[in-house]
């Protein structure tokens, strides 16, 4: 199926909404994300292809194999709160 080529929102109303809209899906996913720390339910993340969890990132032997075979960037790390 071909996809229809993307138009970029020039309408300055729909892009501020737009954008309001996923500052409230940010903050919500934080929240969940803290709150199944909380219980003990991991929160799962592709990163660098690598799918996994923040309790396995949380255990740093594993956050640096994966810093320095090159699948990830400390970058990475950072911006997920995680390290």
């Amino acid at each position: 199926m071909k996809q229809e080529p993307f138009e970029p929102v020039t309408d300055v109303e729909v892009l501020s909404e737009a954008m309001d809209l996923m500052a409230i899906g940010n903050v919500a996913v934080r929240r969940a994300q803290a709150h199944n720390r909380a219980l003990g339910i991991p929160n799962y993340y592709s990163i660098g292809g690598h799918v996994v969890s923040d309790m396995e990132i949380n255990n740093r032997n594993i956050l640096n194999a994966l810093i320095n075979d090159g699948s990830i960037k400390r970058l990475h790390v950072l911006e997920l709160g995680l390290a």
